[in-house]
């Protein structure tokens, strides 16, 4: 993603990305003129078990502690969401993955009245969780486009909520 904003920033527009804290990592910087800001979500930052080294799903499967960030992950990513939306304007608003990221922008996106996007990157949407089907079609109803990675996404997407807007943008890597 570093290199899709960094596009971004060389094409003029200002760049904020909002991401979980990793230990050792600055909580605020600036890398190739991208606004990168971090959301401690547990405590000591030696504990946040559930992001990176695999991702989210990987590390709830096979780690307890990740299972037991999960509460306080989503409760940090949501302050952190709320507080940006409420002190900044932002002209659009563009999460990855439905759940959680998609669901805080779907609650706090109307915040700053910037528009909603979302990316399907496919685990979040090839599940057969009821709670996360409907939380789905919740954030689906909300984005003003829903970007898939393939096309079996966008037709998942759809089967989720046929009046989404989907627009297939193929991941792409660094030439």
């Amino acid at each position: 993603m570093l290199a899709v904003n960094r596009e971004l920033v060389g094409l003029g527009h200002q760049v904020t990305a909002l991401l979980p804290h990793a230990e050792g990592a600055d909580v605020s910087e600036i890398v190739d003129g991208v606004h990168i800001e971090r959301f401690r979500y547990f405590f000591p930052a030696s504990l946040q078990r559930l992001c990176y080294n695999g991702g989210i799903l990987p590390n709830l499967r096979r780690s307890w502690w990740a299972r037991f960030n999960l509460p306080f992950f989503v409760l940090a990513q949501a302050s952190a969401v709320a507080r940006m939306a409420a002190s900044k304007r932002y002209d659009l608003i563009h999460c990855h993955w439905l759940i959680t990221s998609g669901l805080m922008g779907a609650f706090f996106a109307g915040i700053g009245k910037a528009p909603l996007v979302v990316t399907a990157h496919g685990s979040d949407v090839f599940t057969e969780n009821s709670l996360f089907k409907t939380l789905d079609r919740f954030v689906l109803g909300r984005c003003c486009a829903c970007t898939v990675n393939s096309q079996r996404s966008g037709e998942k997407v759809s089967r989720i909520n046929p009046s989404a807007r989907i627009v297939p943008v193929p991941m792409g890597v660094y030439p």
